[in-house]
């Protein structure tokens, strides 16, 4: 499975008297360092605002690294069936870190999820040993339960076996 880096991307949103929003985006040169991505964003954001009667409300900065040969999903995979693992955080609060395609292995009978089975302490403890936080920047302390949930699908994500054609 080679996975090959591919050149940051910052998106910026912009907004206008309206309250609508639109996109504009740039790449970065390959192998540019986070705070030199962000020094060269903030100076865009700047100069864009500058020619723009649209305010820039903000931007992100991706680093996308992509598979070139990935492995196929297996037969009956669904990412609509998610497997969800809560955890709280420092600030007190619950984040929800989601499996797309959970495999039927960690599913119990009540739709549960076997937490101590090595599938899942594989990412709980990659998320608990690692620097992940929450959206607001508060760390995961600890598991406090994991479920499985179906989303519902549109017509042109169900199976052929399965359309109202």
């Amino acid at each position: 499975m080679p996975l090959v880096n591919r050149p940051a991307v910052v998106s910026f949103t912009l907004v206008d008297a309206s309250g609508s929003r639109s996109q504009a985006t740039a790449n970065l040169i390959g192998g540019i360092l986070l705070t030199d991505a962000r020094t060269a964003a903030q100076a865009l954001a700047t100069a864009v605002e500058a020619a723009s009667d649209c305010t820039v409300e903000s931007y992100a900065i991706t680093f996308p690294t992509v598979e070139t040969q990935p492995v196929a999903p297996a037969l009956n995979s669904r990412v609509e069936k998610k497997g969800r693992i809560q955890f709280r955080t420092s600030a007190g609060k619950v984040y929800t870190f989601t499996v797309p395609g959970i495999v039927n292995s960690v599913v119990l009978a009540s739709g549960q999820i076997d937490e101590d089975l090595a599938l899942i302490t594989g990412i709980t403890l990659a998320l608990l040993a690692s620097p992940w936080s929450d959206s607001n920047g508060a760390t995961l302390d600890q598991v406090i339960g994991a479920y499985e949930r179906f989303d519902s699908t549109s017509k042109g994500q169900l199976p052929s076996s399965r359309r109202a054609d």
